[in-house]
């Protein structure tokens, strides 16, 4: 009896000895991980500094020209442009119930960023299978993860939203020693949106804060911060659609601007 119950305790800890390890990535695959979603989030970044790139011209820029298209949908940017000083009016403008713009010497300065603002960071993750059926099937180690995104210094500062952390559902490929990210899916939201949001606030606080800046345009007033107490009610409200974009032609200037800063004579 005493041999039989030896002989088990034998096996069980050879069984435990020769049972496989879990699966596990190492850090060059996080770092994978985080290079894809920052590219994600910064492309919001780059489709706005693009958009000045193309403004920065001797002609004036109507409010419908101050747009970006993420996810093949159009996002109005003209408030947060004027907002923080990228754009500015031409006075006295050319048509009067029509304001023009011209890009500012600061928006020229953002147009020359590399839009790098977003980074991010991956956390141990909570599951990873390298052997299963589905990660057969992929290709590939399935990882299930957290990723903490945040701004970098170097971008605008604004009353955009804080950026929770981003559960991750990732397919990763061993190259060599490397790793590459196969696909990359969020378990709730889109990676686009999230920088959005991070940048000019939530869709609904958003539209709250561009009718009150094309509101302060038709009245001829400086651009202001949003009213809080608005912002407070739409961040409670359901999602209502955004004002209609200006879509009034506006004259192009040929030749040199007629609207840029003249120099006064004797001055320096």
């Amino acid at each position: 009896m005493r041999r039989a119950l030896v002989a088990l305790a034998l096996t069980a800890v050879l069984t435990a000895c020769n049972k496989a390890a879990p699966d596990s990535v190492d850090d060059t695959a996080l770092i994978a991980i985080n290079d894809a979603v920052a590219a994600e989030l910064n492309a919001a970044p780059a489709a706005i500094v693009q958009t000045l790139k193309a403004l920065d011209k001797p002609t004036p820029i109507a409010l419908d020209a101050m747009q970006i298209t993420l996810d093949q949908k159009p996002v109005p940017i003209d408030w947060w442009l004027v907002q923080h000083g990228y754009v500015e009016p031409i006075v006295p403008p050319p048509s009067p119930d029509r304001p023009t713009f011209l890009v500012s010497t600061a928006g020229r300065t953002l147009a020359a960023q590399v839009p790098n603002w977003f980074t991010a960071a991956a956390a141990t993750p909570d599951q990873v299978d390298c052997h299963g059926v589905d990660a057969t099937t992929a290709g590939g180690c399935l990882v299930q993860l957290t990723v903490a995104a945040q701004l970098d210094e170097g971008a605008p500062r604004g009353a955009g939203a804080a950026i929770d952390p981003i559960k991750i559902d990732a397919v990763l490929m061993r190259e060599g020693d490397n790793w590459r990210v196969g696909d990359l899916r969020l378990q709730s939201g889109n990676l686009h949106d999230i920088a959005l949001d991070a940048l000019l606030g939530k869709a609904q606080v958003r539209g709250v804060a561009r009718q009150q800046a094309l509101a302060n345009l038709n009245l001829a007033t400086p651009m202001s911060a949003p009213d809080t107490r608005a912002t407070a009610v739409a961040a409670s409200a359901p999602d209502v659609p955004l004002p209609p974009a200006d879509l009034s032609p506006v004259t192009p200037v040929i030749g040199d601007n007629p609207y840029a800063a003249r120099r006064i004579p004797g001055a320096r």
